[in-house]
């Protein structure tokens, strides 16, 4: 669905919302009604349900009504901590007191204080025993109980817990089984429930805990920190792993997979069975990849500005998958310094590697062994290329992978997507309307701030960098950016020249490795004016006829061979080198010729 056809509270719930206010509220500036509206509701559902109901009746933050949601509520609170002074706080439908609401009255919209829902469940629930109206708490049947008659007659239900455990687990003291107990379960109340499910079902400890609540789960993993043999971690019921079970499903404790499979509905999307990972304005289900396409939860990202599914969020701000970069690290898998996801585990990995561990299977279209990128309704897998369903372009009309969608919502193929205007955006840096990059950068601004942030150690660029800087950016936006991730070796020798000192020159790179890296370093450098041209067939001759007479082992044949070497062999070609370079055939005769020497004298 095209964002424009979405209404206003769907899209821009913040904005809404503020709007709404700012007609109650005109001395608040709207960025004041924005955080606040951002730091009370966390979830935008929480806020286009808000903005709806704002937008509907705004006569909510006004007369103070006892039906009010408590959306409503909450947000009138944080106003009139910040300043605000025409809206009401909706009052108590039993007293009429401008209270925060916790019920609601019986048969009534109504919702009613904290008091007057304690008087109304005193009333409701008339002690079992006596029929006094002072409901404390219920016993095993479920019937109500005043503080006079306890469940269980008062008794105290950590012994009853510390006396169960320790039938199966007799390793354990007193002191450490009630310690475990209060570290799952402080409360007494609760205490009780615990002890009622392990009288009913003994087992819960050995291997049922699934027919248990999740406090049976806490109480395992307690005791199993604390020694504990004979306890059993229940595993996953419908998947048999070992995982934890925070969900619940036909009354089984489960893992969140299995919980998830059991919600699966059709995606209104791409029609595939799969579980329920959003929904449409319309409350139609998506599953979680078509969830991103998804215009109601897009935001407008903090760098580029444009409106996308966001990535992540930095420093407040938040960023679409093209302006969010993952951390650099060093990848567990091919051990190169990329951005690596599970930065913070001991094995963090790369986006390539991984990719490169997607399954792989025989493809339902072309019957090939290849990478699982998409799957059938039917759950078979499907290749790249098999997967993406084609479409017919709405300019050209031919049927073929979409590639860009149009503001209007027109999805085009490539061929008409390189064309389109559309395409062309303005950069967020220098404004130039182009094909953005990545950060919502020009290929220009793009490669200028990779470039600074690999030229800067300690998150500056010492002044002997800069020539380096000046010279490579002399290049196209387009060639910087493949140049430097065409192969990582040249990020390396770049950030070792920005950790040192002192200016950049021939004999600096000569120190560095790899040589083919290096030397195509050294061209562009040459190139963009960073440093003086040289005869490098020359250059490399000298470095190698040094490494070669270390050879000799005489000290005075050594000695003789360096003189000729010099003043005989070298003393021609830099003469000869004065009107052209030295060319590779006469190099590789004197290579030839000094190899034959050293093999006489050795």
């Amino acid at each position: 669905m095209d964002a424009s056809a979405l209404p206003r509270y769907a899209i821009d719930p913040e904005g809404a919302i503020a709007e709404a206010v700012a007609v109650v509220e005109p001395a608040m500036p709207p960025e004041l009604i924005r955080s606040v509206v951002k730091g009370t509701f966390p979830r935008g559902t929480q806020r286009r349900k808000l903005a709806e109901l704002l937008q509907r009746d705004l006569t909510w933050l006004t007369q103070g009504r006892s039906e009010s949601p408590t959306i409503v509520e909450r947000l009138i609170r944080a106003l009139r901590e910040q300043g605000a002074v025409h809206v009401q706080q909706p009052r108590c439908g039993s007293c009429g007191q401008a209270r925060r609401l916790v019920g609601v009255l019986p048969d009534s919209t109504s919702r009613i204080c904290n008091t007057c829902e304690g008087r109304r469940r005193h009333k409701a629930n008339p002690c079992a025993v006596c029929g006094r109206h002072e409901f404390m708490t219920r016993d095993r049947d479920g019937q109500p109980r005043c503080r006079a008659h306890p469940p269980d007659d008062g008794a105290d239900p950590m012994e009853g817990l510390c006396r169960i455990i320790q039938r199966t687990c007799p390793n354990l003291p007193v002191e450490t089984v009630a310690e475990a107990v209060r570290a799952v379960e402080p409360v007494t109340a609760r205490q009780r429930k615990l002890l009622w499910a392990l009288e009913e079902r003994p087992g819960l400890l050995t291997g049922q805990g699934v027919h248990g609540s999740v406090k049976v789960l806490h109480l395992i993993a307690a005791l199993q920190e604390r020694g504990a043999v004979n306890v059993v971690a229940p595993p996953c019921p419908y998947c048999g792993r070992d995982v934890p079970l925070p969900r619940t499903r036909d009354g089984l404790r489960c893992c969140t997979e299995c919980r998830s499979a059991a919600r699966s509905e059709p995606c209104a999307r791409c029609g595939r069975d799969r579980p329920v990972m959003g929904r449409t304005h319309d409350g139609l289900p998506l599953c979680h990849a078509c969830r991103h396409h998804n215009p109601v939860v897009h935001q407008v990202c903090g760098q580029c500005g444009e409106r996308r599914y966001i990535r992540a969020r930095k420093d407040g701000r938040p960023l679409c998958q093209r302006c969010h970069q993952y951390p650099t690290a060093t990848c567990s898998e091919c051990g190169e310094q990329r951005p690596c996801l599970h930065i913070s585990t001991d094995a963090p990995i790369c986006v390539p590697c991984t990719r490169k561990r997607r399954p792989r299977a025989i493809c339902a279209g072309c019957q090939r062994d290849n990478q699982v990128s998409y799957r059938t309704v039917d759950g078979e897998p499907l290749c790249s290329s098999c997967g993406a369903t084609p479409r017919p372009c709405a300019q050209c009309g031919r049927t073929l992978r979409i590639h860009g969608i149009t503001p209007n919502g027109d999805e085009l193929c490539p061929t008409c997507w390189r064309h389109h205007p559309a395409r062309k955006r303005p950069c967020s840096e220098c404004g130039t309307a182009t094909h953005l990059h990545y950060y919502g950068l020009c290929p220009d601004c793009a490669a200028r701030a990779r470039l600074r942030d690999i030229l800067s150690a300690g998150g500056r660029m010492r002044p002997g960098i800069e020539p380096v800087f000046n010279a490579l950016l002399r290049q196209p936006g387009t060639n910087v950016l493949y140049w430097l991730n065409r192969r990582p070796a040249r990020l390396s020798v770049l950030r070792t020249l920005a950790a040192g000192s002192g200016p950049i020159t021939h004999d600096t790179l000569d120190g560095l490795r790899p040589d083919k890296v290096v030397d195509n370093l050294r061209m562009h450098l040459v190139a963009g004016g960073a440093l003086p041209a040289r005869d490098e067939q020359l250059a490399t001759l000298e470095r190698w006829l040094a490494a070669r007479t270390t050879q000799v082992r005489d000290p005075r044949s050594r000695k003789v061979l360096q003189a000729y070497i010099t003043w005989h062999l070298l003393r021609r070609l830099r003469r000869f080198s004065r009107r052209r370079p030295v060319s590779q055939a006469q190099a590789h005769g004197v290579r030839a010729y000094v190899t034959q020497v050293v093999r006489l004298l050795t």
